[in-house]
């Protein structure tokens, strides 16, 4: 079944159209002249393999074969282009032709243009593109930013230390509201340490006051007024200070987070669930010191036969490996193979370990 095109595909294939006729109409106007010329282009280079042709030598093959095929060469091209030349000799037909090319090729203009028309009017009060597409935004000096529909799906800021806080929401709207009241916080905030810096102005120039030698008690009793809001605003700010904290921790506590070192070999780590993880990467590997409830999933999804390295509370290096597919557990190892036990002489369990380690391969 055929589909009805688009406005917009039918106003791209109008216009497509009629520039093709408008093309054709123009190479018309100069098609007749063209073709003469070729003709007698042909026709001297016809004259010139007959002439090349007598004055080759008979006993010489290679030069008889090469002068022979020239010759056939011209006699066809000069064929062809007395044929074409021929087709533009009835002038009222040529005429005939082009006028119906001139008027193809206006319809075909009109055509684009009503279906541009259409095109338009249809992508009236269509959404554009950028409200479902995924967008990134970066600031160099800030972080950047990345949405899909308009739903925030990853935002990243620099630290103070150069490094880089990574934040996937959980939820998109939630975390939207936690990062407005952290804004919101945040501004009030900075209101009230610029009111705490002005009160403390006002109370130092009152104590100033207070301090002449001809001050009287109302002046006395100024600047202690003055200290009291002073030291009253103070106490504001360390609120507001407290609130914006506890508005960025609700805030985190709506995204999994990843704040990267400037460096990129120190990862701290706070997945969707609240558990955390720290990352340390040097030469021949990384250590990742984890909760307790991630390294005993880590065990119980350890491969058959496979290792995996562990560092206990104390300090030591295990190896961790299951025997058979009946372990819901591995048994732990000292780096020599032997089975390792603890200093009461009792195994490890994963209630020993603290972090994994993944060795580079060389």
């Amino acid at each position: 079944m055929q589909c009805k095109r688009l406005p917009k595909t039918e106003a791209v294939a109008d216009s497509t159209e009629a520039a093709r006729l408008a093309v054709a109409a123009q190479a018309a106007l100069v098609r007749p002249q063209a073709a003469i010329a070729a003709a007698d282009a042909a026709a001297t280079a016809l004259a010139d393999a007959q002439a090349a042709l007598e004055t080759v030598d008979p006993t010489d093959t290679e030069a008889l074969l090469a002068a022979t095929t020239a010759l056939a060469d011209a006699e066809a091209s000069a064929a062809a282009a007395d044929a074409a030349a021929e087709q533009y000799l009835d002038e009222e037909a040529y005429k005939v032709a082009l006028e119906e090319q001139a008027v193809a090729a206006a319809e075909a203009a009109e055509a684009a243009a009503v279906a541009a028309e259409e095109a338009a009017a249809a992508a009236e009060g269509v959404a554009p593109a950028s409200e479902s597409a995924r967008v990134v935004v970066f600031n160099p000096a800030e972080g950047g930013v990345v949405t899909e529909g308009g739903a925030l799906l990853i935002e990243s800021t620099f630290t103070d230390t150069g490094g880089m806080a990574i934040q996937v929401p959980m939820d998109a709207e939630a975390y939207a509201a936690a990062d407005a009241a952290a804004a919101e916080a945040l501004a009030e905030a900075n209101e009230a340490e610029e009111a705490a810096r002005a009160a403390a102005v006002e109370a130092q120039m009152a104590q100033l006051a207070a301090a002449s030698p001809d001050a009287d008690e109302a002046t006395i009793a100024a600047a202690e007024e003055a200290q009291a809001a002073a030291d009253e605003a103070a106490a504001d700010v360390a609120a507001f200070l407290q609130a914006v904290a506890a508005a960025e921790a609700e805030k985190a506590a709506q995204a999994a987070t990843v704040t990267v070192s400037a460096d990129g070999t120190q990862m701290q780590i706070k997945d969707a669930s609240g558990f955390t993880a720290t990352s340390i990467t040097t030469d021949v590997g990384v250590t990742i010191t984890m909760d307790q409830e991630p390294i005993e999933i880590a065990m119980e999804n350890l491969a058959v036969g496979a290792v995996q390295k562990a560092i206990t509370t104390g300090g030591e290096t295990l190896i961790a490996r299951k025997a058979s597919g009946d372990d819901e557990l591995p048994v732990y190892y000292n780096e020599d193979g032997t089975v390792a036990t603890k200093a009461d002489g009792q195994p490890y369990t994963v209630e020993d370990l603290v972090a994994l380690t993944l060795v580079f391969e060389d």
